[in-house]
């Protein structure tokens, strides 16, 4: 059984913890062994060597829903409110998804992920998370019940942190189609931030902000986060071998600049 920080699953043939948001809860693991351990997310750097800087946007949960709201920009605010009174769109989300939900869940991001060229969902951890009462997951779906949008979430220490976000994919050429669904995801995002605030959580984490502008998609993608308002935050990730094994396995993925 895992510490209460700790979501432990194995990958490369170890085992691997991980501690969301607070470094250190790594080092009160109950004696639950491991060859790794990953520190994900905090706002202040680990002690320990070797950490990655990257930013995040994070919206605080304590205004009330209608100043939350005037922090949205215009358009995204317009795109909301005609999608929750004119669009067929619905949502709904589970804070204690079965081992049925995740699966679901993945596979409908496998295949996002595959018309997209991104990684596909990593299905141990989700059940992990699941296990630990630390995953939430989202939809949203039209009358006819098929799904548009299907969002992820760690929810532990206060905190929403997307870890997932697919969609459909529209017909080439079919604008009312992909309009549609951009509206749902931001009705969507907009009911999520409502569920956190609701459930008592202090921060909704948009889980990463390319402030760079490294590319035109991931640009995009901060434009369509920064439309909800929030703040931009550091956030600090590590990942510490524990045993022998894990530090080799550490050293070769280091080499290949594989992204823990």
């Amino acid at each position: 059984m895992s510490s209460d920080g700790l979501v432990a699953f194995r990958r490369w043939g170890l085992r691997i913890g991980e501690v969301y948001f607070d470094a250190a809860a790594a080092d009160g693991s109950d004696g639950e062994r491991v060859d790794l351990v990953r520190i994900l997310s905090t706002f202040s750097p680990p002690s320990h060597r070797g950490f990655r800087q990257r930013h995040t946007l994070v919206i605080g949960l304590a205004e009330d829903e209608d100043e939350l709201l005037a922090q949205v920009s215009k358009d995204t605010r317009s795109k909301i409110r005609r999608a929750a009174d004119r669009d067929p769109v619905e949502v709904a989300g589970d804070a204690n998804p079965s081992p049925a939900e995740v699966s679901a869940f993945a596979d409908f991001y496998d295949r996002f992920a595959e018309g997209a060229s991104v990684a596909p969902v990593f299905r141990p951890r989700l059940h992990a998370l699941a296990e630990r009462g630390k995953l939430v997951l989202t939809r949203a779906f039209d009358t006819s019940g098929e799904v548009l949008v299907r969002h992820a979430y760690v929810a532990a220490g206060g905190r929403g942190y997307m870890l997932y976000s697919g969609s459909v994919r529209a017909e080439s050429g079919d604008s009312s189609a992909r309009n549609l669904i951009g509206r749902a995801n931001r009705y969507l995002h907009w009911e999520d931030i409502r569920l956190f605030k609701s459930r008592g959580f202090e921060l909704y984490d948009f889980g990463g902000l390319d402030v760079e502008e490294r590319s035109p998609k991931t640009a995009g993608i901060a434009r369509f986060k920064r439309g909800f308002g929030g703040e931009v935050r550091a956030v600090y990730s590590l990942t510490r071998p524990e045993s022998l094994r894990g530090a080799a396995v550490h050293r070769v993925l280091s080499l290949r600049g594989v992204d823990f």
